[in-house]
């Protein structure tokens, strides 16, 4: 829901082509520093998870003993919604997308980044 509301996208065409259409998308993406910043400065619950999983990895705890640890899985998710509570955003940027066809799961024909790393970079402020 946080990123619902604070990453509304204006999209325009820019460039109608049949085989290779452009997308303009402008929003305001991710700053992944300031996230990262935020994450750790203002996140006591990823610091104390982040201890616990060393402890119990140090105590002899495998993977999947911590997936089925109550108090890991309490804290892990406690963890990412503070995460996600702290998701910083860059100023609005504008970013045009090249496009290609692609068959969907539903088996028509969709357009998508043909680049899909670049247009994720974009989006979580890596580029």
């Amino acid at each position: 829901n946080k990123l619902k509301g604070a990453m509304n996208f204006q999209v325009k065409v820019v460039k109608d082509d049949p085989e290779r259409p452009i997308v303009e998308i402008t929003t305001t993406p991710i700053d992944q520093g300031e996230t990262a910043r935020a994450s750790v400065a203002e996140n006591d619950e990823l610091l104390a998870l982040v201890g616990m999983v060393g402890k119990l990895k140090s105590d002899g705890a495998d993977d999947e003993s911590l997936k089925e640890n109550a108090a890991v899985q309490k804290l892990a998710v406690d963890a990412l919604t503070k995460y996600i509570e702290n998701i910083k955003f860059a100023s609005e940027k504008t970013y045009q997308v090249p496009c290609s066809k692609v068959t969907g799961s539903d088996k028509n024909v969709h357009w998508a980044p043909a680049d899909s790393e670049l247009f994720i970079n974009f989006l979580t402020g890596r580029n």
